[in-house]
Parts: C-alpha cells; structure tokens; sequence
C-alpha cells in the first residue's frame, strides 16, 4: 500500500482546512443557507463595483462601509458571476484562509502540537463560523491581522526585516476590512519596543517599515475618499453614528453598553428642541439631507458635547462595555442556529480563557523569549479594548483579538498535556 508522508506543518495545515470546510458546511446548513443576511450592503456595493466600477450606490459614491469585502466579492462575482455559490465561496476562502494562519502562527511560536489545536479551536470557533455566513467587514479585518500577527512571527525567526513591510500591507487589508483600525499606527510603537526590548534604533527602524506598508493600504481609501467627495477623510462616515448610538443618555440609562437598534439610540445624542430632530425623537428631514460626512460630523460633536459633562456616566457605562466585550459569551449574536451561542459558551468559556490564562502565565515565566513573537496580539487586545471603551462593546469585536487568545489557549493546553505526560511516566 502506498504510503503519503507528509511534512508536520502540511498536516496541520490539511487538518485545519478539511475540519474547517466540514464545520462551516454544517453550519450554512443549520441556518437554511442564508445568504446576504448581514452582508447585504457588502454584497448590494460588491455588485454595483462590477457594474459600475464605483464603491456606492450607482454613480453616487458612499463611505459608511469599508471597501475591502465588497472588492473581495466583485471579484469572485467577475469569476463566477452573480449567485449564492460565489458569495458563499468567498466568505469561506477568507475564514478558512483565517483558520490556516493562526494554525501556523501557533505552530511556529509554540510548536506542532500546539499548532494543531490552535488549527482545530479556530476551524470550529463559533465566532468565526458565524462570520463565514453572516458576510461582515470583520472576516476580512480579522484575516488581514492573522497575515499580519504570521508575518510579525517570521520575522522574529529570521530576523529579516521584509517581512515587517508585508505585516504593513497586511494591516492595511485589515484597516480595508473595517476602518476601526485607523488609529492603530499610533500603537506599532508599543509593538516594536516590545518586539526589540526598548532597543530604540531597532523600534524606529521596524516602527518606520509597518507604517510604510500599513499606509498604502490606508492611502487608497484616503485618496478615493477625496476624489469622492474633496474632503481629507481617511476613517468611514458611519463612526459618528456608531459613536452617538451608545453614547447618549438613552443608552446610559438601558445599561446596554451595546449599539443594538442604532436607529432609535443614535438621535437621542441630540437635545429635544435640536433642528436635528423630531418631537417623536427620529431624525429630521433637514438633518437627513445632510451629505453623509456632514451628519458624521454632528454626530461626533453631540456624542463629545453628552461625554465632557458626563465623565462619570461615560466611564460607568465603558465598564458595561468591556462586560460585553470580554465576559459575555452567549446572546442573541447568532442568527439562525440554536447550537452556536451554547458552544461559545463552553469553547469561550471554558476552553479558550482557562487555557490562555495558563498558557500566558507560563510564557511569561518560563519561555519569556516567546513574548517578543506574541506581543503584536497582546498589542491588538490592547487596541480593541480601549477602542471600545469609547464606541460600542459586543462580543463580535473581540474577533479582533480571540486569534491571539486561541494560539495562547493552544499553548497552555500543550503545556497541560506535556506537564499529565511527564506527571503519569514518573
């Protein structure tokens, strides 16, 4: 009988990809083959880019969403034409691809084993299996940040420094994918003194070759952004709206934290005799009619005008935030399925924060060398929790992060594993 020998590193790849594919199968399935449900937008703009070359509606050009998801479809769409099949094959290249690079990353900075369970924690992860259906700009964020934490560890096993301008370009398709990582290069500092042990010359120099590759991603969007419209705009027009919604009274005192019906919460940033509202406290016609950064714009402003007189209730309320974001493990954030929010429950909950716990612990204490490779992750935890402090806090944004969590998780069951083995030849 003939024999495939494979290499340690193709087989947890192999693993990763088959276990992967099955789970999101069984769970496009169990939802009734869904599509375009929280994708719409995505899937309506990828369209209108085939047919119009033009990231809106139309001829007229938006900039409420990133862009990166709907290029991603326009171009699976101008291979295999507009159907379910196209958008369902491109959601799964981009989740898989996402399970594959924190597989190996792990691999790389914690060895095979652990590699093959950060490979089969991530291809079964209720978080990822719900972006792989539901279509949001963060599959394509989160995978950008998975390239980008990959190539951050190749470059601390060989010191080449390339591979930080390709970490660059990476976090510049993240900051496509969603633009919340737009104040992410004030942080690449933190990463890099991290990265090199406060050797400032190093960090300068690995700081200076994120930044450059980051920006031409960034610089894209800018660009098109000012063509659009003839205004400096490197963020997206929805962060205002985002940003009133749960900071306002009416959300203060629902103790949510959370932007759930945006539509009835965001207005409410406004005083009741603004022009800018109804007596019934939706929006008027007058502020609808507003170009979209202008609305943007008065968002923000009102949210800061509710914030500086209230520091207080802001920092009360930011602690409702952090709840969701790093405590909550099962709501209504899974449309479709009955099974997934129970089993984030127990994978979140009982598996992933346990393990990372231990395996951070142990990191730090007996193989400190390996944090150099893992710091970029506890930089993104970092980012993700201070960002939304400020905006909304929801367990779908610690996606940003969890790969981080996953590999570490992967880490301290190894070291579990290892430590029973030992414990039982004794």
């Amino acid at each position: 009988m003939l024999k495939i020998q494979l290499a340690p590193e193709k087989k947890i790849i192999l693993t990763t990809i088959s276990l992967a594919i099955f789970a999101r199968l069984l769970y496009w399935l169990e939802t009734g083959a869904q599509a375009f449900r929280d994708s719409e937008g995505y899937n309506l703009f990828g369209i209108n880019i085939l047919n119009h070359g033009t990231f809106g509606i139309g001829d007229q050009p938006i900039a409420g969403i990133s862009p990166g998801l709907s290029l991603c479809l326009a171009l699976f769409y101008k291979i295999c034409g507009v159907n379910v099949l196209a958008w369902f094959s491109c959601l799964q290249a981009i989740s898989v691809s996402t399970c594959c690079f924190i597989a190996d990353s792990a691999r790389r900075l914690f060895g095979a084993r652990s590699g093959l369970i950060a490979g089969i924690i991530s291809a079964i992860y209720p978080q990822f299996l719900n972006l792989s259906i539901t279509g949001d700009g963060r599959s394509l964020s989160v995978l950008g940040l998975v390239a980008a934490g990959w190539f951050f560890i190749r470059e601390y096993e060989t010191f080449k420094k390339r591979y930080l301008l390709f970490a660059g370009l990476a976090l510049g398709v993240s900051y496509l994918g969603r633009v919340q990582l737009l104040l992410f290069p004030v942080f690449i500092p933190i990463w890099a003194i991290a990265r090199f042990r406060f050797d400032l010359k190093k960090a300068l120099l690995s700081s200076c070759l994120v930044l450059m590759g980051m920006s031409i991603g960034m610089a894209g969007w800018v660009v098109r952004n000012y063509m659009a419209f003839g205004i400096f705009m490197p963020g997206g027009t929805l962060a205002g709206y985002a940003f009133a919604a749960v900071n306002n009274e009416l959300n203060f005192n629902s103790g949510r934290g959370r932007g759930e019906n945006m539509t009835d919460t965001a207005p409410a940033v406004f005083s009741k005799d603004s022009e800018w509202v109804n007596p019934d406290g939706t929006l008027s016609e007058k502020f609808l009619k507003l170009p979209e950064y202008v609305r943007d714009r008065k968002f923000t402003t009102a949210t800061w005008n509710w914030i500086f007189p209230n520091p207080k209730k802001f920092l009360i309320h930011g602690g409702f935030k952090m709840k969701h974001l790093w405590v909550t493990a099962r709501t209504g954030h899974w449309p479709g399925s009955a099974w997934l929010g129970p089993i984030n429950v127990l994978i979140y909950g009982f598996l992933t924060i346990p393990f990372a716990i231990y395996g951070a612990i142990y990191m730090w204490f007996a193989t400190p060398e390996k944090i150099a490779g893992f710091c970029f992750w506890l930089v993104v935890a970092f980012y993700t929790t201070m960002l939304h402090f400020i905006f909304e806090g929801h367990l779908k944004h610690r996606c940003s992060f969890e790969p981080g969590l996953i590999m570490l998780a992967a880490y301290g069951i190894t070291i579990g594993l290892q430590k029973a083995s030992n414990k039982k030849d004794t």
